[in-house]
């Protein structure tokens, strides 16, 4: 479960930063900062409805979902090169929200007092170190071969955290 949360962590991360660069191929750059805007409102709107997601849904159900939701989106985004491509991507991450309170119930439920706080750090740390590295990465390969080689490899390092969540919790699937 850590490993799920550095790994997207670090390489969610690194692919935000790619954003403004995609959003600059599909649209004049003073709309840039306006889709990087939507990405906030879309995550805050999912932040805002998280409370009912958690109420309603089990929080593995919640972290799969958005997790294959933001995949296909980010691939739809890719596969397309017309003004939805910027659009979709911008819709992706309207269950980061639920995905992150999710997250965060379900690590607090898996460590205990004594070692939430430890837990908590250190995965901190390993996240910056993990987003570190795929900065270093992503931008090699976006000025090698292209931006949405970069996002391409993204989204293949991240397609790991479903099976890896689907495997921590295979009971409470069923």
């Amino acid at each position: 479960m850590s490993f799920a949360s550095i790994l997207g962590g670090g390489v969610g991360g690194a692919r935000f930063n790619l954003l403004p660069a995609y959003y600059d191929q599909y649209v004049p750059l003073s709309f840039v900062g306006a889709f990087v805007s939507c990405n906030y409102l879309a995550s805050a709107i999912g932040f805002r409805v998280s409370n009912w997601f958690m109420k309603h849904f089990k929080p593995i159900n919640i972290l799969l979902t958005s997790e294959i939701y933001s995949r296909m989106m980010s691939l739809v985004a890719l596969a397309s090169s017309t003004i939805t491509a910027p659009i979709a991507m911008a819709l992706s991450a309207i269950t980061y929200g639920p995905q992150d309170v999710a997250m965060q119930h379900l690590l607090h439920e898996d460590f205990t007092d004594a070692q939430r706080a430890t837990m908590t750090s250190l995965n901190s740390l390993l996240t910056s170190i993990m987003y570190a590295i795929f900065l270093v990465i992503t931008g090699y390969i976006a000025d090698r071969y292209g931006l949405i080689a970069a996002f391409l490899l993204c989204n293949v390092c991240l397609l790991p955290i479903i099976f890896m969540y689907r495997s921590v919790f295979r009971d409470a699937l069923k």
